[in-house]
């Protein structure tokens, strides 16, 4: 059994650290690009770092220079694991043997620390005393490093990873967090001109412990995901905090945040003709991201040829887009969508979305590779792009006259707002006039016109119109199979196919129970107009303050049909949010979203 032993220092703690590996032969001497003596043993020392804070930046000058250093759990180790590699690429065989009785390129370390606690943090620096034994008496001449491996994809089991650049830029996964930590590789940015993210061994390896301590090997580290937090702003003046149970279709909101101010009036008509104007007010049930990615390299792709501050948009003075002084860079590629049903935005059904304000959620890079737009001009309408979102799901509401608080169950038809279903399904009922229900009762035989409890709303179409994701279409109920209408003073069956057609060529927008939602794209550290204005990309921590919504939001019919984000057309919706990203890493913008000017 070969002995691994592992000597670490957490920030400013010193632990001792004890790691065995499953090698089953003698040691060798390696990384010194000289052959090795068969049985003969060398240290090589790695420190494990997390990547440094970033350079003065948007984020730094109003976020005050704090930063996000992590929860617990977002900075555990229970496990490490080295990949090793030749110099042509090839996998560096170890002598101890796989899980499948061949050769393995990887030592798999469980951290245990003297009292038995199971996990180390990386939030500080990590060092590590391997011993390697290998199957050539030539010593590995690079290696790769993932954190806590057994979180996520089975991409990495086996016995082996056989060439380095299938590890470094085809390897993919799914899941890189769990309740046991979250996955972090090798830190990725440019120097002189050249993509780093390999740690590279030749001549670091050492006889003794002692030359090879004073001569480490840093190895800088990652998460994959993303971090998006969300909160009221503390300087807001737009949201009250509810206090008291007030009940909205079955929700209770006490705890939660509604809006100070209306967000629309709404126009009613009462029963006697006249009309009259009732405020609406949003209360916020949850939040959450939309429109994700759901795929990631497991090391992180950038372009060192063409990217540069002025390409991707980030101000020289600032935050550049990539720092060697703090290993790391703040922009890279993300996994494309293909446009088919195997890689496609991922989204969520309004119901659920469960987030509290205050929580953290976590996302997988997602990038833009261009402008988004076809004018010239990026993104000539981010609302409606493949852009990662933030979304808040709300209820619309009002107080009648007695002071309830009820859903401001919001209809649109034919460009005109009604509050409730049944008075839409009247105004519909209505316009199929030409339209009788034959009913035979006691041998009498009677005729009747389309009542609004015939009618009932469906998110499908049979005919050719094309819904958005916030509109439905009125149909009859299935035990209406014909109807009849007037020819010649007789009544005769009408065609059940032009009736339908009737009832789907206009579709209705209905924010049932009050249902609704407000988003914005989530923004990055690009200047406006820019590539990398917009993005979510690894081991940044971006941190939404909610500012403002106004309008009455995008219309949520059906809470468990998935919400692909869109804003009606014929709505003012407008949110506002300061976004912040730190380190973990944090932009800060505050972001105007109003639907009739995208390029606000």
């Amino acid at each position: 059994m070969k002995k691994f032993t592992m000597l670490s220092s957490v920030l400013a703690s010193a632990l001792m650290l004890t790691v065995a590996s499953c090698s089953s032969s003698d040691d060798i001497t390696g990384g010194n690009g000289g052959e090795n003596a068969e049985g003969s043993t060398s240290y090589l020392v790695i420190n494990l770092n997390s990547v440094g804070n970033a350079p003065a930046s948007r984020a730094y000058e109003q976020g005050g220079g704090s930063y996000d250093d992590g929860e617990a759990l977002e900075n555990q180790i229970s496990k490490v694991r080295f990949y090793f590699y030749n110099a042509d690429g090839t996998a560096y065989k170890l002598q101890n043997t796989g899980t499948n009785g061949g050769a393995q390129n990887w030592i798999d370390q469980t951290v245990t620390t003297e009292n038995g606690d199971p996990s180390v943090t990386v939030s500080g620096k990590t060092q590590a005393v391997l011993v390697l034994s290998g199957e050539s008496n030539v010593s590995p001449a690079s290696m790769l490093a993932v954190v806590n491996p057994e979180v996520g994809s089975s991409q990495l089991d086996g016995n082996m990873v056989s060439r380095w650049s299938k590890m470094r830029t085809e390897l993919t996964g799914q899941t890189f967090h769990d309740g046991s930590g979250f996955v972090m590789t090798n830190s990725t940015y440019e120097d002189g001109g050249k993509d780093l993210c390999t740690t590279l061994l030749a001549g670091r390896t050492y006889s003794t412990r002692d030359k090879a301590l004073d001569n480490p090997v840093n190895v800088y580290v990652e998460r994959i995901n993303a971090k998006v937090k969300a909160s009221i702003a503390a300087d807001n003046t737009n949201f009250v905090k509810v206090t008291t149970d007030e009940i909205l279709d079955g929700v209770n909101f006490n705890g939660k945040y509604k809006t100070k101010e209306k967000v629309g009036d709404l126009t009613v008509t009462k029963s006697d003709g006249s009309t009259e104007d009732i405020q609406v007010f949003a209360y916020i049930e949850a939040w959450g991201v939309a429109d994700e990615n759901d795929q990631s390299t497991y090391y992180k792709q950038i372009d060192v040829q063409n990217w540069t501050d002025a390409t991707l948009g980030f101000d020289g003075t600032g935050t550049p887009w990539s720092s060697r002084d703090y290993h790391r860079c703040f922009w890279s590629k993300g996994i494309a969508f293909g446009g088919t049903l195997t890689h496609l935005p991922t989204n969520h059904p309004f119901s659920e979305y469960k987030a509290n304000l205050g929580d953290a959620l976590y996302t997988l890079p997602n990038t833009p590779t261009n402008y988004l737009g076809t004018t010239g001009k990026a993104y000539d309408n981010p609302m409606n792009s493949e852009l990662t979102k933030f979304l808040v799901t709300a209820r619309l509401a009002y107080t009648d006259a007695s002071g309830k608080i009820l859903p401001a169950e919001i209809c649109t038809y034919k460009g005109q707002k009604f509050l409730g279903q049944d008075k839409v399904k009247k105004v519909i009922a209505d316009d199929l006039g030409t339209y009788y229900k034959m009913t035979t009762s006691a041998g009498a035989t009677t005729f009747d016109k389309i009542a609004p409890t015939d009618i009932e709303f469906s998110t499908t179409t049979e005919g050719s119109l094309k819904l958005q994701d916030y509109q439905v279409v009125a149909k009859l109920k299935s035990s209406i199979t014909e109807l009849y209408r007037m020819s010649g003073g007789s009544y005769v069956a009408a065609d059940m196919a032009v009736v339908k057609k009737d009832l789907q060529a206009v579709p209705v927008e209905i924010h049932n129970g009050g249902r609704t939602y407000y988003y914005t794209p989530i923004k990055h550290l690009g200047k406006k107009g820019s590539i990398a204005e917009y993005g979510i990309v690894r081991n940044h921590s971006y941190q939404v303050e909610l500012n403002s919504i106004k309008g009455f939001g995008t219309p949520v019919y059906d809470p468990d049909k998935k919400i692909v984000p869109v804003v009606p057309s014929d709505d003012l919706t407008y949110l506002a949010a300061r976004i912040n990203v730190l380190s973990w890493r944090v932009v800060s913008d505050k972001v105007d979203l109003d639907k009739t000017d995208q390029t606000k």
